[in-house]
């Protein structure tokens, strides 16, 4: 049988021909019936309902077009944008959330589990750096961060008014 790594590098590739990220896959079953449930995002701009529906049809139309999978058992398939509180997991997250206010949860160098808010100024592959109150600077590493997430934080949501 076809694992869900396989279905996931699959999707992935597809999506990403139109213009589009895969943010999580999870296939799961719910009751008598299986789901799987896409989360897509783009580098652009919010995710809307028209293009979830999009990306719903062409997905369901491609898999039901390949032999691989005609072995899935049949499910339900769910299609959303992963959402303003996404967990930060990849650098296309990192560069989605850089310069808005985290809320992140780490270890610090004392071994202690510490959470922390703060705009996220920069990030590499090891380490993000937020920027604090006072313009008071801190480097995580990313190995020591359990969660990190976008603070809700309104006027970050809905951007500064014009004049």
């Amino acid at each position: 049988m076809i694992n869900s790594e396989e279905i996931k590098e699959i999707i992935e590739e597809q999506i990403k021909e139109k213009g589009f990220e895969l943010y999580a896959l999870e296939i799961k079953k719910e009751g008598k019936d299986w789901i799987m449930k896409i989360f897509v995002d783009n580098n652009n701009r919010s995710i809307s309902l028209d293009e979830c529906a999009f990306v719903s049809n062409y997905i369901s139309d491609f898999l039901d077009n390949q032999s691989v999978f005609s072995e899935l058992p049949s499910y339900h398939l769910e299609v959303s944008s992963p959402g303003l509180d996404r967990l930060l997991k990849s650098d296309f997250d990192y560069q989605w959330a850089k310069d808005k206010t985290l809320k992140v949860k780490f270890t610090n160098e004392q071994k202690k589990k510490e959470a922390i808010e703060g705009k996220l100024s920069s990030f590499n592959d090891e380490f993000i750096e937020l920027t604090l109150e006072k313009n008071k600077k801190i480097s995580i590493n990313r190995s020591d961060i359990e969660s990190a997430r976008r603070a809700m934080i309104f006027s970050e949501l809905v951007g500064k008014k014009k004049d």
